[in-house]
């Protein structure tokens, strides 16, 4: 009945292996967290590198193109 899970398990201590399977879950949590914030700050980080550094030569190849158009269709 309790291979087939109509009865409940009598209450045991976990294990060793048990405890130590908690263990590295709640690490492996705590480290996929930082990673996660890790990743959030560079991601704003370069974006605003990628503004800084790349924005005026976008910006002014996009007027360029924008110039020429008008030339040629005027």
């Amino acid at each position: 009945m309790i291979f087939l899970g109509m009865v409940p398990p009598e209450q045991q201590r976990p294990s060793v292996a048990q405890l130590k399977a908690q263990q590295v879950e709640a690490t492996r949590r705590l480290v996929q967290e930082e990673n996660e914030a890790e990743y959030q700050r560079a991601l704003v980080s370069i974006k605003e590198s990628v503004r800084a550094v790349d924005g005026p030569d976008l910006r002014e190849t996009l007027q360029e193109q924008i110039r020429q158009w008008f030339i040629e269709c005027r």
